[in-house]
């Protein structure tokens, strides 16, 4: 499943629609301010010299999303929370306007992925929770991808494995809960598929 939500559409640019907010004296938008564009986009926040900075609000009239938090020279950086068109919601760090830094991806069906993202692609040690069963998969992304050792904790049981390009390596190992019995599995019908399956979806589709 992917985290790249349905953004669809960028911001639009400073110099079109309708203005009502303060100017510095170079006649440059700054302070508090509204900015209404021709497409129905609102953007209400802070301006400074000309661009967007500090905390604000942008709501894309079509498709339906919401951006809160702030800005730095026109683009979405440091904290904020973006709801897409879908339902999923991003919650953490921007930077030049992706996600950058550490955050949660809440799914529409729940799941949710805790950690790092570089250019909006999970990227760093992060938790993948399937809603549904509560299963986690624990590890180390790399360009949306899982890589090296990681986890999967399960009801009855966990499993061990190494991960290439977003899937587990055999032979893997799987230890049961109630009798912290270990074993070996070299076959991949064994593994489990929803919390293996997130190790390769990582946001950048």
């Amino acid at each position: 499943m992917s985290d790249a939500g349905s953004e669809g559409e960028q911001e639009q640019p400073p110099t079109i629609g309708t203005y009502e907010g303060g100017r510095n004296d170079q006649s440059e938008r700054h302070g508090q301010a509204k900015m209404i564009f021709p497409n129905k986009d609102v953007y209400t926040g802070m301006y400074a010299n000309g661009m967007r900075n500090g905390p604000g609000t942008y709501k894309w009239a079509k498709p339906l999303a919401v951006y809160q938090g702030e800005y730095k020279d026109g683009r979405r950086a440091g904290e904020g929370k973006l709801v897409f068109p879908d339902g999923t919601i991003y919650a953490g760090v921007f930077e030049g306007g992706k996600r950058h830094g550490d955050g949660m991806y809440t799914y529409v069906n729940g799941d949710t992925y805790q950690g790092g993202w570089s250019e909006d692609a999970r990227h760093g040690r992060g938790t993948y929770t399937v809603a549904a069963t509560g299963s986690k998969l624990e590890g180390t992304w790399e360009k949306g991808q899982m890589t090296g050792d990681a986890r999967v904790t399960h009801a009855d049981h966990v499993l061990k494995a190494h991960f290439v390009n977003g899937q587990p390596e055999l032979p893997a190992t799987i230890t049961f809960t109630s009798t912290a019995y270990t074993m070996k599995v070299t076959d991949r019908a064994l593994l489990g598929q929803s919390a293996i399956a997130a190790g390769g979806a990582g946001g950048d589709e």
